[in-house]
């Protein structure tokens, strides 16, 4: 993953990685696809795609589970060194 400035971070929501190997994890698939640290290079997000939920709502009404936010549109927090992380091939400002 990209490095970013605190100063880049803007309105996005921030997650902190809960630690080494930490712990957003896509929905299925064979894990092959890894995000590191773009400075320590500790694992940040196993097996995610781009377009994967990592925080989902309960809608009472039709009994469903949906997607409230989207790894692309996150930036995650190393705990291990403290770097702001974006996905790759976010657009740039």
């Amino acid at each position: 993953m990209r490095v970013i400035p605190e100063t880049e971070v803007g309105e996005r929501e921030v997650r902190m990685a809960q630690g080494p190997g930490s712990k957003f994890r896509g929905r299925g698939g064979d894990g092959s696809r890894r995000y590191v640290c773009g400075r320590c290079r500790d694992i940040l997000a196993p097996g995610l795609d781009l377009d994967d939920g990592i925080s989902w709502s309960y809608d009472e009404q039709t009994d469903t589970f949906t997607p409230d936010s989207r790894f692309r549109d996150i930036v995650i927090r190393c705990k291990g060194c403290g770097a702001y992380n974006e996905p790759p091939g976010r657009a740039q400002p």
